[in-house]
């Protein structure tokens, strides 16, 4: 049993130990011992009513028979035992009285054997007693109001499983083997949609992939066939020949390498996206976003400036311009993305970034109605709202403004006004073309473009056309006559078809 001075008991550090144990598990930020362990959880709202304050629950080991009290007989009874108690967070042990009352008793002395793991709760009381010499010591007891069993994890066979759930743990391991491989063909099919985190993970169980619409995840294993690692060595291999010098630079940089390659052709002379990419090798601690980390990191403003400087250097005069299509524009062979202002990027980075960009030549921006991602009811919008907000100090006639009609969607209600869904027809381009012009702050928009079709497509992870999600669509008329009338009326200056999926 549990002893103590009753005159020290304050002081004690027995006494002390046990309050820390009954209200903490050992551990003044943790819950009690019961549920430290893995068959119980703590409730999400405790109220403190009635005697709540003296109930303790504890898991432990039966270090003495049942016994029932003297003069207790018949159906309702009163039985005690002790309970040794354990704590895995300090070397205290207790031993305190349990106290079985009426059918609780009956049920003890019936069932309840000597080394039992079981779980109690109850009332915690004490009470003192006085020692030959004089001394007087305290002892705790339990009224129990509920028992159960505890399952001994530690004396638990290994061969405990039947064959029915080994044989249904093998068929669930093989279709997560099935599925993981499944992942890896819709990995290598569009590999830049994907996060590298091989090379700086920040936490211990980051992914080696994560894909940046779906989040969905993929970590390299042992038990991987031969194929994965062999394209992923030939993934790396074209990178590096595409103008990437170390082979160890990671191809598809987090947070999104916000500047990217026009998708027609592979440029021959250093283009922006190698900068960052050069600049992101020689300092690997700076944001995903590369240019984002030669901007806004005050802590390296030294070093930002040198690294700086090398790529003004070596852009001196490379950048072209290309004119896109049939149309009046001649845009930049580098395309600044924004799909991370007001997510991962804050304003003040973003800003920096727009700065950074059009000083280099950059005359194109691309953004979207359902910016930032992942897209959010809370943050959608804002990157145009940051975007519209560095275009007031900058010419307008000097940026060609690209912009992106959501596609057909159940999710993103919240895109229109009392809609049901997303669609691509008239009434939902325009509603979309008003929203875009007054978050960027303009009267129009030089190109703009569908995010995805209306029909039914293989999208956001999934591998195949699967023809049981075929539906009935805007005809693809309707929507071209819908963005005339927007040309006509001033205030979109070009149209390009689905700018992500096929058409």
């Amino acid at each position: 049993m549990l002893r103590s001075a009753a005159a020290a008991a304050a002081r004690s550090p027995a006494a002390a130990a046990l309050r820390r144990f009954l209200h903490g598990g050992g551990r003044e930020d943790t819950e009690s011992v019961a549920y430290r362990m893995s068959m119980l959880r703590a409730p999400p709202v405790v109220r403190r009513e009635g005697l709540l304050r003296n109930s303790c629950s504890f898991i432990g080991r039966l270090v003495a028979p049942v016994r029932p009290f003297d003069g207790s007989s018949g159906e309702l009874c009163r039985a005690y035992t002790s309970l040794y108690v354990s704590s895995s967070f300090s070397s205290s042990d207790f031993r305190m009285l349990l106290q079985f009352k009426g059918k609780l008793a009956n049920v003890s002395l019936m069932h309840l054997k000597q080394n039992d793991l079981v779980y109690v709760s109850g009332i915690l009381k004490s009470y003192h007693k006085v020692d030959a010499s004089g001394e007087q010591y305290v002892f705790y007891k339990i009224l129990v109001t509920e028992l159960n069993y505890v399952l001994d994890q530690n004396q638990r066979p290994e061969n405990d499983k039947s064959s029915s759930d080994k044989a249904s743990d093998e068929i669930l391991t093989e279709k997560r083997y099935i599925d993981r491989l499944r992942l890896w063909q819709v990995f290598f099919a569009s590999p830049y949609e994907w996060w590298d985190n091989r090379h700086s993970k920040p936490y211990v169980r980051c992914p080696d992939f994560k894909h940046k619409d779906t989040r969905e995840k993929l970590w390299l294993c042992p038990d991987d066939p031969p194929w994965v690692r062999r394209q992923l060595e030939l993934l790396d291999q074209e990178m590096a020949q595409n103008g990437h010098r170390d082979e160890e630079i990671r191809w598809a940089v987090p947070l999104s390498c916000s500047i990217r390659l026009h998708r027609t052709r592979v440029p021959r002379t250093f283009s922006m996206q190698q900068m960052a990419l050069s600049a992101f090798a020689t300092n690997p601690s700076s944001y995903g976003n590369t240019l984002s980390g030669l901007c806004a990191r005050q802590s390296q403003r030294c070093h930002q400036r040198r690294i700086g400087s090398q790529i003004r250097a070596q852009a001196q005069g490379q950048l072209q311009y290309r004119k896109l299509g049939d149309s009046d524009l001649l845009i930049s062979e580098v395309t600044l993305g924004t799909m991370t202002f007001g997510e991962q990027n804050t304003e003040k980075e973003a800003q920096d970034i727009l700065s950074y960009s059009f000083d280099q030549g950059v005359n194109i921006l691309d953004t979207a109605e359902i910016y930032p991602v992942p897209t959010k009811k809370e943050t959608q919008g804002r990157t145009d709202i940051y975007i519209g907000s560095w275009m007031q100090s900058k010419p307008r006639d000097k940026i060609i403004l690209a912009t992106k009609v959501a596609g057909y969607s159940e999710r993103t209600t919240y895109l229109r006004d009392n809609a049901k869904g997303v669609r691509v027809d008239a009434a939902n381009i325009k509603e979309s073309v008003e929203k875009s012009l007054s978050r960027l702050s303009t009267d129009y928009i030089d190109l703009l473009q569908i995010h995805w079709p209306d029909r039914y497509v293989a999208l956001f992870g999934e591998f195949s056309y699967n023809p049981t999600k075929w539906r009935p669509s805007v005809p693809f008329e309707d929507q071209l006559r819908a963005f005339q009338e927007l040309i006509d009326e001033g205030k979109v200056m070009s149209f390009y078809g689905h700018v992500c999926f096929f058409v």
